[in-house]
């Protein structure tokens, strides 16, 4: 079904109008564009290169160039000015920001969160699940600060966006 919301164009304007970026039926998915009608126009199909971002239901994705390096397990990816670029949600915003990877295989939908910071491109994956948190890799990614290190290390903090509010609280930048 389709949702109040609204696009933000390339050049910034903000649109508003009903929006659909998935099927939720038995045979359903994510869409590779996203369906959209503003009150004038008839549907039209949008692509992450064609817009900004878009958002419905306090949900904001935003269009990033996105890189992986699928290597074993490392997962590490960055947003890179020449990658192809995907629709992620935004799902908090800080200095060290939390986006949401979606994306299709045999068992439906699946998600992965990276943390990134503000002034770098780099994108740190956050393995979420029955693993629990990637806690090497994170240690090394916030080695500037001691107390976040310590509590991903004791398991005190497990979810990314606790990660990253208490990292842009304590040790990061606040300014964007």
């Amino acid at each position: 079904s389709y949702h109040d919301g609204y696009i933000i164009s390339v050049s910034g304007d903000t649109i508003p109008g009903l929006i659909k970026d998935r099927d939720n039926g038995a045979f359903g998915g994510l869409y590779s564009k996203v369906r959209f009608k503003s009150n004038a126009d008839k549907f039209q199909k949008f692509t992450p290169y064609d817009i900004y971002a878009y958002s419905y239901s306090n949900h904001f994705f935003v269009s990033i160039p996105f890189e992986v390096d699928n290597s074993f397990f490392q997962m590490d990816a960055k947003s890179d000015p020449y990658g192809t670029k995907i629709f992620m949600e935004l799902v908090y915003k800080g200095y060290c920001s939390v986006y949401k990877h979606e994306y299709e295989d045999e068992d439906g939908i699946m998600e992965q969160y990276y943390l990134k910071r503000s002034d770098e491109n780099r994108m740190q994956f956050f393995r979420t699940g029955l693993l629990g948190p990637n806690k090497k890799k994170l240690i090394e990614y916030f080695h500037d600060c001691t107390d976040l290190q310590r509590k991903i290390d004791n398991k005190e903090l497990k979810h990314p966006v606790d990660v990253a509010k208490f990292y842009n609280e304590k040790c990061g930048k606040r300014d964007l």
